[in-house]
């Protein structure tokens, strides 16, 4: 669809036309104090400008409307907004009132942001509790640059990282979903693929349920384990990851073990041929020591070692990993899962039948297991046991195969 033929209601998405501060001001009362566009877009900001005071009372509102999403047409322009009271006595008025501002187009969807702006008040207001960021004009260069930031890589990139007195906080335009991510199953791994730390979760005042489950999605534990170690319900803890899933916070990937397989995908171009931004990924994802970093080079040749019928054992061994390269073998792989050029190569156990299984203290459960569908990764979760366990198990019985795929 052209630009042109857009409108609202369209569904499509659009870039961001600008950012602004508007705060109430004891002697001018509402106004934008800093804002930040191209100059290319200045035209059609200007109405929104020029007119700020039709629409400033939804934009600095009365209480009843301070912490909720506001969504405005202004002509050709969109504002999204979530207004914020801090009621102290250290304010002239006992209060300061502040919004920052998202302008889109008129017919772009404008959803997408929703979770970035509240994400970015709950951030200020600590900011402001703590160093009076905002109601200090002093800091305006500072506002001002972080605003231009933020514009700046959500247009790029879809996301911004902001580090302002030692507090970090990542945002992220959320895309539009044509269908709601796969059911989470219970051995499936949650990896964490934003750089959210506990601290900054518990700092934007997340739910009590993420603080629970966060600091024990490691990248090792399955969706099972997750809920065991942090004490929740194994359903809330699957439903949280798909939430995390869907907003795109955390991604699944297998459970990482010596003995499995992996193969590079047909389409990884991109990490076999890396520009620098890609070539640091791979650094940083694969160093075991950050003090001694891996290479690229090492990293690239761990990665075309992998391959069907070669475990992640043989390679280790094979390139005296971690006594000579320091290659973090574990992190290295879910990183390449993640950007989709590494597949596991899954195993299905399969019995094939005889008078009994030569290993006569296997439970008759897990026997029943290996029908050739099942996953290993499924078996091990169920009983609770290291997949190296159950393929030691096989291994003793002619009878019993696996298939790959």
């Amino acid at each position: 669809m052209n630009v042109e033929d857009r409108f609202e209601g369209c569904g499509a998405e659009g870039s961001l036309v600008g950012v602004f501060l508007a705060d109430f001001h004891v002697t001018q009362g509402p106004r934008i104090r800093i804002r930040v566009n191209d100059a290319d877009k200045e035209a059609d900001l200007t109405h929104l400008v020029e007119n700020f005071d039709q629409i400033s009372a939804y934009v600095i509102p009365k209480p009843q409307l301070e912490k909720r999403v506001i969504s405005l047409n202004v002509r050709k322009v969109k504002v999204l907004g979530f207004p914020v009271i801090i009621e102290d006595k250290q304010y002239e008025r006992n209060q300061f009132i502040f919004n920052v501002c998202f302008v889109v187009y008129f017919w772009s969807r404008s959803a997408q942001f929703e979770s970035a702006i509240r994400k970015l008040a709950d951030y200020l207001v600590i900011l402001e509790k703590e160093h009076r960021f905002l109601s200090n004009e002093a800091n305006d260069v500072a506002i001002r640059d972080a605003l231009n930031a933020l514009y700046r890589e959500m247009n790029a990139k879809r996301y911004c990282k902001l580090n302002i007195n030692n507090y970090a906080i990542e945002l992220r335009a959320v895309s539009q979903k044509t269908r709601p991510p796969k059911e989470i199953r219970d051995w499936d791994v949650p990896i964490v693929i934003v750089e959210y730390v506990a601290e900054n979760f518990k700092m934007l005042k997340t739910d009590i349920t993420t603080q629970q489950i966060l600091p024990h999605v490691n990248g090792r534990y399955m969706a099972r384990q997750v809920a065991q170690a942090a004490g929740v319900d194994l359903n809330l803890v699957k439903e949280w990851i798909r939430d995390m899933v869907f907003h795109e916070i955390v991604k699944v990937v297998p459970v990482f073990a010596a003995s499995n397989m992996y193969c590079l995908r047909p389409d990884c171009h991109h990490i076999l041929h890396p520009g620098p931004q890609r070539r640091s990924a791979l650094v940083q994802h694969g160093s075991l020591d950050p003090d001694n970093k891996a290479t690229v080079k090492e990293c690239l040749q761990f990665i075309t070692s992998l391959k069907h019928g070669v475990t992640v054992a043989n390679v280790t061994q094979q390139l005296r990993i971690p006594s000579e390269l320091k290659i973090d073998a574990r992190r290295l792989i879910q990183y390449l899962i993640c950007e989709e050029a590494l597949r596991r190569v899954n195993r299905f156990p399969f019995w094939k039948g005889g008078e009994k299984f030569d290993a006569s203290d296997i439970d008759p459960e897990m026997l029943r297991m290996f029908d050739g569908h099942t996953t290993l990764d499924e078996i091990v979760c169920k009983f609770k046991v290291e997949p190296s366990d159950i393929i030691e198990l096989i291994d003793q019985d002619a009878n019993t195969i696996f298939h790959y795929r």
